[in-house]
């Protein structure tokens, strides 16, 4: 059982694989929607495959990348690979400040360690060494298909 969460105008904040990834995220469940989603569907979120995730009519919607509007300018229309290395660049120190936001207001939190690898991880990867474009449409989805540990923004309290 995995969970989106979500602010009162729908919009998504956060996503948790179980009930113990739900409490690391130290978040109130009285202000927020919390609502229970298929692995399947956390899974397209957290490999960045899902876009638009919001709450219509007290359901959850998922849009996958389909729409080329959405298509970022560095993305490839026709199948949303990452077409250079400045793109994944850009995208990879976003996600490391994100871990450093997290880092530095949480030092005694049981997920510290696992975000610092993480971060270093980032910091050290060897961007240069990819041929581009990535036959994977996201970071994320790369690194699962290259068993590299990583955790989606959203994932990060």
């Amino acid at each position: 059982m995995a969970y989106f969460i979500f602010n009162n105008d729908g919009l998504i904040q956060a996503i948790a694989s179980n009930d113990t990834a739900k409490t690391n995220l130290n978040i109130d469940e009285s202000k927020l929607d919390v609502r229970t989603v298929s692995d399947d569907d956390y899974n397209k979120v957290r490999k960045g495959l899902a876009v638009n995730v919001k709450v219509v009519n007290n359901a959850v919607v998922i849009d996958i990348r389909t729409d080329k509007t959405e298509c970022p300018p560095d993305v490839s229309e026709a199948n949303y690979q990452i077409k250079t290395q400045a793109y994944l660049d850009e995208y990879i120190a976003n996600v490391i400040q994100v871990c450093k936001y997290y880092l530095d207001a949480n030092a005694d939190h049981s997920m510290y360690s696992d975000i610092l690898n993480y971060k270093n991880y980032l910091e050290s990867f060897d961007t240069s060494s990819l041929t581009y474009p990535l036959s994977e449409t996201t970071w994320e989805e790369y690194c699962d298909n290259n068993s590299i540990t990583y955790y989606h923004p959203l994932q990060i309290p």
